[in-house]
């Protein structure tokens, strides 16, 4: 026989189609998370400094992706990324009226969606810290952009000071450290809905937060939180942001997190990069966009979440986690509504997405990601011994660890697999394993590309090699036309704005 006929017979044999119920993946209500229409200026999106980049994303779920991203109505000036829905915009100019802005979202099934919103120009309701060349209130300095305060006690104060509530945080390069602010509540940094909840990396500068010996608390209903830019790092305290997931309208993008010691954490402490923390309310509309996570060296999280409803995780990147039951997502308790789709995954061990499931779990959809684990799960769905609901895997490439669904029993589910790649040592022919041969048997699925990590289905990047080309498009991660790109960063991609007001003058500290 021929080389070549060789190669589609394995094809053929390594394409595994289960013939019990074909998959049928859950089709969610097109819908735009953020920006939402009828905010006010204490949301991000809704403010903009005068000759600072003004950079958000349009977050949006449901529907049929990919999705096609058209400004309808815009300042001059402004441009949005079709296939992302990046905006920016240069250089707001000040002005007494709004800037109207629309966005219409169109998904691949041709159905659309838009939001209105409007964006005030000001220098009012900002305030600047600078590590480097600020002056700390006892020596004079206000928080203005001429006057930018020096460390975190300078704007924060004490935990019941709300004269900078609703402000937004330009945080300029430097190192700023937590363990320096008052110890409120027992920790260090515990932010509340009176402080500023919007933080910002100023334009082409990288601030780092080192949370050594303290973390980040942000207790209450903290609606409108935005992070953006900002490297948070050296979480000895098992967090690095610990959030109540009673807020509304949350935003992390851009952000690095980093370093999670081995001397900390450990199974049921929950230590996590960000933890979204269990609240008797449900919090909704949150996005995870373009961040990277790295460096942890404990059972941990990279972001763990209880109780919340309409998530998005998206374009995430997530490296060097290296401990056996150490996760990179984990959506744990009473979630609805995660859209896990398009990160990417590279863990030494542990779990690459894990979805604890409870009665109260249902409808998340994991899609478009690449997963390459060296052991463990690169999937792991229903770890709890009780009922749950609609999980979707759809389009994602999982390698190396298992994709495990456990507990798919009763009235639970259905736990579908749509055109994946799963490739891995299991020995069952979709590669997919479980505690209960009736939970597996009732599996949907339907197109899987599958097969041991011999087969020679993907090559050392996750991508399908020359001999399966034929599928790049309808199965796994890869869409066809899309290069793979390193998530955009605040420092890579805001430059100085062009006629930017000048920076202060260095300030001697005495």
């Amino acid at each position: 026989m021929t080389t070549r006929f060789l190669r589609h017979l394995l094809a053929a044999f390594v394409v595994g189609v289960l013939l019990t119920s074909a998959a049928q993946a859950a089709v969610y209500p097109l819908e735009i998370l953020a920006p939402r229409a009828g905010q006010t200026t204490a949301n991000r999106y809704y403010k903009a400094y005068p000759g600072l980049i003004y950079d958000v994303n349009v977050a949006v779920v449901g529907g049929k992706f990919p999705y096609t991203y058209s400004l309808t109505a815009s300042p001059s000036g402004m441009a949005i990324d079709a296939s992302t829905g990046r905006i920016t915009w240069p250089n707001p100019v000040a002005q007494s009226a709004t800037y109207p802005v629309s966005v219409t979202v169109r998904d691949a099934a041709g159905n659309t969606v838009s939001v209105n919103w409007t964006i005030l120009v000001t220098t009012s309701g900002f305030k600047f810290i600078d590590a480097v060349n600020g002056r700390t209130r006892a020596q004079g300095g206000d928080g203005s952009f001429a006057n930018p305060w020096r460390t975190i006690p300078d704007w924060f104060v004490d935990k019941y000071n709300s004269a900078n509530r609703d402000q937004f945080l330009y945080w300029r390069g430097g190192t700023y450290r937590t363990a320096e602010a008052p110890i409120e509540d027992g920790v260090r940094l515990a932010n509340s809905n009176v402080k500023p909840v919007v933080w910002l990396a100023y334009p082409g500068e990288t601030p780092v937060i080192d949370t050594t010996g303290s973390y980040i608390l942000l207790s209450g209903a903290m609606n409108n939180a935005y992070f953006d830019g900002l490297t948070v790092q050296n979480f000895t305290k098992n967090f690095g942001i610990l959030i109540s997931s009673s807020s509304n309208n949350v935003q992390f993008r851009r952000n690095t997190f980093r370093n999670m010691p081995s001397n900390v954490g450990g199974t049921g402490s929950n230590a996590s990069a960000i933890m979204i923390a269990n609240e008797a309310v449900k919090g909704s509309n949150w996005a995870f966009l373009d961040n990277t996570f790295t460096g942890v060296y404990t059972v941990g999280y990279g972001i763990l979440g209880y109780s919340t409803d309409r998530v998005l995780v998206e374009r995430n990147r997530f490296t060097d986690f290296t401990v056996n039951d150490s996760k990179a997502i984990g959506p744990k308790t009473n979630n609805s509504m995660w859209f896990i789709r398009d990160n990417r995954i590279n863990m030494e061990r542990g779990q690459g997405i894990w979805v604890d499931t409870y009665a109260t779990t249902r409808d998340i959809e994991i899609s478009y990601n690449l997963v390459q684990m060296g052991s463990g799960q690169a999937l792991w769905v229903g770890q709890e011994a009780v009922t749950y609901g609609t999980v979707t895997s759809l389009r994602n490439t999982y390698i190396g660890g298992s994709v495990q669904v456990d507990n798919l029993v009763g009235s639970s589910g259905p736990v579908s697999f749509d055109r994946d790649v799963i490739v891995n040592s299991a020995g069952t022919s979709n590669k997919i394993t479980g505690n209960s041969s009736s939970g597996l048997s009732s599996i949907l699925s339907t197109d899987l590309l599958v097969g041991a990590s011999t087969s020679g289905i993907v090559d050392s990047a996750g991508n399908l090699t020359g001999s399966y080309a034929q599928f790049v498009g309808t199965r796994g991660y890869q869409r066809t036309g899309v290069t793979e790109a390193t998530p955009p960063s605040a420092a890579a991609n805001n430059p100085a704005p062009e006629k930017a007001p000048n920076p202060p003058s260095p300030v001697a500290v005495r």
